[in-house]
């Protein structure tokens, strides 16, 4: 029955749309929680050399 078919197919295209939908939010998730994490790690590093300097700094100023 054309009917049954024309159904059939919207009900397809509909889930399709929310399985696509559900996995556009997981991937946005997944890349934002990528990103934090990645400028998370450089700001760490970034700490890490500054206080590297100020101890350097620190060391050579004691030493004059």
């Amino acid at each position: 029955d054309l009917h049954t078919a024309y159904r059939r197919q919207r009900q397809m295209c509909i889930r399709d749309s929310a399985i696509f939908k559900i996995k556009y939010i997981v991937i946005s998730y997944l890349v934002d929680l990528f990103i934090f994490e990645w400028f998370v790690q450089i700001r760490a590093h970034t700490l890490s050399i500054y206080e590297w300097f100020l101890q350097i700094r620190v060391n050579t100023w004691s030493e004059l």
